[in-house]
């Protein structure tokens, strides 16, 4: 189950989930949004926190990040 599919089934705020982990709301609102993965440390607490209802699998991205553009380095 996604992040955001979890918290908005069991009602809960990304501030008071973030804080029962120990992590800013911050961290926890960037990962709903796509705007960050979650770190491997934050990751299992996610998966502890909602009672494994989350997985890893839910957290980790399917594709690599892209690389970084070469925008003006030469071979």
């Amino acid at each position: 189950m996604e992040l955001a599919a979890y918290l908005k089934a069991e009602k809960i705020k990304p501030s008071r989930f973030a804080a029962r982990m120990g992590v800013p709301a911050s961290t926890i609102i960037r990962i709903i949004r796509g705007e960050r993965r979650a770190r491997l440390s934050t990751a299992a607490k996610i998966v502890q926190a909602s009672g494994g209802m989350v997985g890893f699998s839910d957290l980790v991205a399917d594709e690599p990040p892209a690389p970084a553009p070469l925008d003006g380095i030469r071979a």
